[in-house]
């Protein structure tokens, strides 16, 4: 905001997010999760030559 030569003060942020943080936080909690997409982490231990390596992945599962 500076550079287009607006001075903003830290006190007028706070003011803002007293204002409009519980209105913001309550629309985030009403949100529905989106259904179907899942992720869940794999992991796999293989042994190459006698040495364990372990190997994770993501997964996705649908519900």
């Amino acid at each position: 905001m500076l550079e287009r030569g607006v001075g903003v003060s830290y006190e007028s942020i706070r003011r803002c997010n007293v204002k409009f943080g519980p209105l913001i936080a309550h629309i985030l909690r009403r949100r529905q999760p989106r259904l179907g997409v899942v992720w869940h982490l794999d992991k796999v231990v293989v042994k190459i030559a006698g040495r364990s390596y372990w190997f994770w992945r993501a997964v996705r599962a649908f519900k």
